[in-house]
Formats: structure tokens, C-alpha cells, sequence
């Protein structure tokens, strides 16, 4: 096989594949035309990012190289939906051809195992490789204690690998124990995506901190248990593991040691760089060390940047504003200027609590499945800037195709779903009722010449709150306007032009009167803007939408009433499902009045034993009480 880089006498188009090379030192250096050669070593989201800007900027002949391990690039992000079964691992992956459209970059499968900084060279598994300029973004792993041995038994949500067969096991499984090592965002994320998929497995947390998400705000951590309570999720806090073999694992906690019965266990404990990598400054919680424009040392032409730079948030927006930065930093050094200084960004943290529920913590709090929506949405649009839209496209698919409710979606058709949707429906209603009652309470005039809401605070003449004004459309009732009645959809004209007899009587038996019929007027009026207000507020929903349709088909009966107006009588019967419950008064007060029925019906909480002693028959100990 002839090299592929020795373009020595010849031309040649660049190859896109580059994960074979000959044996010994890959020189790009035998290129006459590849000018400074930049590898990039991270396929993740600060990799991608960097080299993608550095495709986008720079000017000249300049070989950009991407290496990594893996054959695609996944959204790890997701990767805690993959290990629970929720998406299928080819949902989340993009493979060499969607990644590097339309951008020259050139790819290197291959995993890095020591740098030499003095000879500019990275020695990798299959070889070795030179470079100009090195940009480090290896990501984060698992935490692994010394003297635990945890790959034969535990699985790792965060490694594509190990979470796709996870979510294998999980999908077989009928009934069983899944315990979760690890109270930060990724523990919690998994253990409630779990619970919420498989009702009949029993699901149990276990952190050595004194909570969970730790991290976060304490209303985030108060969600988080909400929902840990909801989904029957036990949680044990202050609980070091100490041994992990197959069927269970040994911890110590604050009554002693202690043994858990598990199935299936995850290991979720993170924060380490992912690799071992030789020859590299590191801190004391093994990252690597970066000045304030993200290179190691002051003269030196590598780079670090995301998870495994000392100083990173974490975060997908912190991973892309360091890539940003040291793009430009590389590309500056190569021109002589001035680098860039880095300066941290607090970003926004988006967390799932199970498949709807989710919170979302910067400048505003959120909370519930709006924060969720949000989530699965910057990820999807990640996935459409990164992939295309193909991967974005296959991606949404797999989300809508997923069985059991687990997509977005799946709230939107569930009983709290059509709530969304009725939501417009309930203000339009809303807003219908309290202008057609304030017309008739100040009058129709005040209401048409009114040029302010101080305006609305005089009754007019033609009130029909005022003695002496009448405004029923009945014959038998001297000094009716039919005119000033006919104010409901009538422009499209009345959908029956003469009273039927039953109607007629039942009228002439309550209004046989004026005075009588000025009664009922006013209280039309006023029934009319009380169904308004409480429709917009969603407070006592139920009963003011079922008087809205039985106000409009008197109207239709009453003859002052057209066409345009009976879409209100199916719009006022759908609102009766509950419409109040989703942003509106109805859902406050139904809580607080079930709190108070069934306080007394509660039991006192058990309290927590001591924990036992490690035995051959071990029960596990108690949970902390969300």
C-alpha cells in the first residue's frame, strides 16, 4: 500500500479518511502544500467546535487534523437517554462524512497515549504523529477509586459503548434492583429516566455527598426530590463505596458498613480526564493545567480546552466558548499577534428529571416540562448546527418513535397534554366573555368611545346596569331594543329568526315584567364578565366554562345570537376537562384543598434504623427520606 501523504512530484485531492498510515511517524512535513500541521485530539463537543472554527478561519495551506478513538461523534449529552434504554445509540451519533461537510478536515482514528512535548510528537496506540500545534480536548470519565475494579461489573452511562449495552440489559429485564453510584447531575438524570420507563424495576441512588446535585440551587435539588418521591427512586446520601462485585456492592455510611442487593449497577461518578495521557502538567484533580489563554506553559504550542482543562464549567456553551477562544488563540500564534485571553463564562445548566420533567438554572429559574422542552431542543439544535440535518432528522425520529411516551411529545398526548393546547382556547373564550360583559356593564357606548381603562370606570346612559334601560329582545316587553341586544356574532346574522314556543314560554313565565326582565339584565351583564375573569385566571374553570355554553345556546334560542358564535359551545365543552389545571388558579387550589382533606390520612414517617452490619442475608438499609 503507497503512502498517502507522500505527494512528493504528484498532485492529489485530500483525502477525508486518514485512520490507516504506514508504520513509524506520519510526517505531514513531506507535504510541500500542507503548510503548519494542527491535530486536534477530542471528538466531542470542544473538539469538534475548535477544529470546526479553525476549517471556518484559516487562510493558506494548513492541515487540520481531528483524532480521536471512535469512528463517529456522539451527543453525550445523551448518552444517559441511550443507557436507559429511551433512544437507540445511532440517534445521538454522527459519523465522518456529517461532521466534516463542508469544512477540509482530515480524521485520525487512533488513541492518544503520551505527548512528547520537546520533539512536538504524539505517540498513539497505532503510532506516532507529529505536529505544529496540538490542541488537547480529551473529555471526562469516570472516577474510579483505587482497588475497585469496576468494568467487569458496573456500567458506565457517560461511554457510549457501555450505555447502549446498558440499555440492552435494562430493556430485557421484568423486575429487578438498579442502583445508580453517583448524586451529581448524570446519577440523578439516569435514575429518574429509569424509574419513569420501567415502573416495575426498584431504582436506589447512592452518594457519598450530603445530597444530591450539590452544584445546583436548592430549588433544583428540591425538584430533583420531588421527583425522586414521585417515582418511588430511593436515595442514600453519606454512603462511600468501598466494593463492587456482581449482585451487589459494600459501602460505608454514617451508621457503619453496609451491603446493597443490585441487578444492575451504573457507575456515574465523573470528573477525571478520560485519558491517561503521559508528559502533561496536571492539576491535583488530574486535569491539565492552562493559562488565561489556554495553553500549556507560556511558550508552548499546545493547547487544552473542555472538560479536561483545569478550570472548566462543564458545560456544552462553557466547552464551545473555550474552543472559540482557542481557535483563534492558534491562529493568532501562527500570525505573530497577540493571544486572546479566556474568560470563564457562567452558562446555563439544563437538567432532566425523568422524560417531561426537567430544570433549567442561570439567569431565570425553570422548572417542570417547559425547562425539559427546552433541553431536547438546544440539544436538537446542537445536533442540526453539527450533523445536518439529516442527523437531525434521524434524531427527531428516533425521539418520536420511541415506544412508551419517553419523547418530547409524549406529555403533549398524555392526560395532562391536551391542557397545552386548551390553553389559547381557555384565554380566547376568556377574553370573548369579559368584553362582551364590560360592554354591557358601563354600555355599549362608553365601551366603543373609551379611549383609556379610566374611561371604563363610568356607566353610561345606555348601561344595562341602569333602571329604565331595557335591552331584552322580547316582544311582549314594552321599550326592548332589539338592536342594542343583538350584539353576539349577529353581523353574520341569527342563527333562528323567530323564538321557539317552548322558549317563549319559559320566558314569558320568568321576565312577565320589566321590572323583572331589568333584574335578569343585570345579571346577565354581570354573569357574562364573571365568566370572562375567571376563564382568563383558570380559577373554578369547570363551572364558568359549562355557564358559557349554556349562556350561548340562550343567545341562539333568544334569536340575538349568529352563526359566527357556535364554535363557543364545543370551545366552552372541551374547556370543562380541566383547562385550569395548567397555568391557572384551578391547579393552586385543587392542591392545597387535597392537602388539607387528606392531611389527617397520612402517616407519621417511619423513622430511619441504624444500618446493618455486611452479612450473607443482607437487607438494604433504610433511604433518605425525599
Amino acid at each position: 500500500m503507497t503512502d498517502p501523504h507522500n505527494t512528493i512530484g504528484k498532485k492529489e485531492q485530500p483525502q477525508k479518511d486518514c485512520s490507516f498510515f504506514p508504520e513509524g511517524t506520519e510526517n505531514l512535513s513531506q507535504r510541500e502544500d500542507a503548510g503548519p500541521r494542527i491535530i486536534v485530539v477530542g471528538g466531542g463537543y470542544a473538539g469538534w467546535r475548535a477544529a470546526k472554527r479553525l476549517a471556518q478561519k484559516v487562510q493558506g495551506p494548513v492541515r487540520i487534523t481531528l483524532m480521536d478513538e471512535s469512528e463517529q461523534l456522539f451527543m453525550k449529552t445523551q448518552l444517559v437517554e441511550v443507557a436507559s434504554g429511551s433512544l437507540p445509540l445511532g440517534a445521538i451519533a454522527l459519523t465522518r462524512r456529517e461532521l466534516s461537510e463542508p469544512q477540509e478536515i482530515f480524521f485520525l482514528q487512533d488513541r492518544l497515549e503520551r505527548v512528547d512535548l520537546e520533539k512536538q510528537l504524539l505517540h498513539g496506540r497505532q503510532q506516532s504523529y507529529a505536529y505544529d500545534y496540538l490542541i488537547l480536548a480529551l473529555g471526562s470519565g469516570p472516577v474510579v477509586p483505587p482497588g475497585l475494579n469496576l468494568r467487569s461489573v458496573a456500567f458506565f452511562p457517560m461511554e457510549p459503548k457501555s450505555a447502549q449495552e446498558a440499555g440492552l440489559r435494562l430493556r430485557a429485564m421484568k423486575e429487578g434492583q438498579i442502583t445508580i453510584c453517583g448524586g451529581g447531575a448524570v446519577g440523578v438524570e439516569l435514575a429518574l429516566e429509569v424509574a419513569a420507563r420501567y415502573p416495575k424495576l426498584r431504582v436506589r441512588l447512592v452518594t457519598r455527598g450530603d445530597g444530591i446535585l450539590l452544584e445546583y440551587s436548592e430549588r433544583v435539588r428540591r425538584s430533583a426530590m420531588k421527583e425522586f418521591k414521585k417515582r418511588n427512586v430511593a436515595l442514600y446520601v453519606g454512603h462511600t463505596v468501598t466494593q463492587l462485585v456482581a449482585g451487589g456492592l459494600s459501602a460505608t455510611g454514617p451508621d457503619g458498613a453496609c451491603c446493597f442487593s443490585s441487578d444492575l449497577t451504573f457507575w456515574a461518578v465523573g470528573g477525571a480526564p478520560e485519558h491517561s495521557v503521559e508528559g502533561l502538567w496536571r492539576a491535583a484533580d488530574g486535569r491539565f493545567l492552562v493559562d488565561d489563554t489556554l495553553r500549556m506553559g507560556p511558550n508552548g504550542t499546545v493547547f487544552c480546552i473542555g472538560d479536561c482543562a483545569f478550570g472548566s464549567e462543564g458545560s456544552v456553551p462553557s466547552a464551545h466558548h473555550m474552543a472559540d477562544v482557542c481557535a483563534d488563540n492558534v491562529l493568532l500564534m501562527m500570525e505573530g499577534k497577540p493571544l486572546k485571553t479566556h474568560h470563564p463564562q457562567k452558562s446555563i445548566k439544563l437538567l432532566s428529571l425523568g422524560p417531561h420533567q426537567g430544570a433549567v438554572q442561570g439567569p431565570i429559574l425553570l422548572f417542570g416540562w417547559p425547562a425539559r422542552a427546552l433541553k431536547s431542543l438546544v440539544e436538537w439544535l446542537h445536533l442540526l448546527l453539527v450533523g445536518g440535518w439529516v442527523a437531525a432528522l434521524r434524531s427527531f425520529l428516533a425521539q418520536w418513535g420511541t415506544p412508551g411516551r419517553r419523547n418530547l411529545f409524549g406529555p403533549l398526548f398524555s392526560t395532562r397534554g391536551p391542557l397545552l393546547w386548551l390553553l389559547p382556547l381557555r384565554f380566547a373564550v376568556g377574553f370573548l366573555w369579559a368584553k362582551e360583559g364590560l360592554s354591557k356593564i358601563v354600555g355599549p357606548s362608553v365601551w366603543a368611545a373609551a379611549q383609556s381603562p379610566l374611561d371604563l370606570l363610568t356607566l353610561g346612559p345606555d348601561s344595562w346596569l341602569r333602571p329604565g334601560t331595557l335591552h331584552m329582545p322580547f316582544s311582549w316587553l314594552q321599550g326592548a331594543d332589539l338592536q342594542t341586544s343583538a350584539t353576539l356574532g349577529s353581523a353574520n346574522g341569527p342563527v333562528l329568526t323567530s323564538l321557539p314556543g317552548w322558549y317563549e314560554a319559559l320566558m314569558r313565565t320568568l321576565m312577565p315584567t320589566p321590572g323583572v326582565a331589568q333584574f335578569f339584565q343585570s345579571l346577565l351583564g354581570l354573569t357574562e364578565g364573571t365568566v370572562g375573569v375567571l376563564l382568563l385566571l383558570g380559577l373554578f374553570t369547570w363551572m364558568a366554562s359549562l355557564v358559557s355554553a349554556a349562556m350561548t345556546v340562550n343567545f341562539i334560542l333568544a334569536g340575538v345570537a349568529g352563526t359566527g358564535v357556535l364554535w363557543l359551545i364545543p370551545a366552552s365543552l372541551a374547556l370543562m376537562a380541566g383547562s385550569g389545571n395548567l397555568l391557572g388558579l384551578d391547579g393552586l387550589r385543587h392542591r392545597r384543598f387535597l392537602k388539607k382533606v387528606l392531611e389527617p390520612l397520612q402517616e407519621p414517617p417511619i423513622l430511619p434504623q441504624s444500618a446493618p452490619r455486611p452479612r450473607a442475608s443482607q437487607q438494604d438499609p433504610p433511604a433518605a427520606t425525599p
